[in-house]
């Protein structure tokens, strides 16, 4: 298992990007569960970052964004966690995109912090 954890902030999204491709790039993983992949982080990440509310408490504690892939059997496993004073939600948008690309979404509120999860089984 490959594992990467990053601040959700705008400027890491090309650094998940790139690390969830490589690993299933590596993997011989189909394109278009890749596209897929992306499509969901780009949403996902994008959400968070708009709707994470004061900038100021953003910068100072921003939701965290842990990535794991396994090999056997390939999977993606994408987990957020913020604190619970923070407003991020998942948009319309992006609840539809992640219930249509993964194959499982969780979410739970455990000691102060949100957290959710999903998964692609590739």
């Amino acid at each position: 298992m490959k594992e990467i954890g990053v601040d959700v902030c705008a400027e890491n999204i090309e650094q998940i990007m790139l690390f969830v491709n490589e690993q299933l790039e590596s993997f011989k993983c189909p394109v278009k569960a890749q596209m897929q992949m992306n499509i969901v982080i780009d949403e996902l990440f994008g959400n968070i970052t708009r709707c994470a509310g004061n900038p100021e408490a953003l910068e100072e504690c921003p939701p965290l964004m842990c990535v794991k892939v396994n090999e056997n059997p390939l999977s993606v496993i994408i987990t957020f966690m913020a604190l619970s004073g923070r407003q991020e939600e998942i948009s319309g948008l992006g609840s539809y995109i992640a219930d249509k690309c993964m194959d499982e979404i969780s979410y739970e509120y455990t000691d102060g912090q949100h957290i959710l999860t999903i998964m692609k089984h590739m």
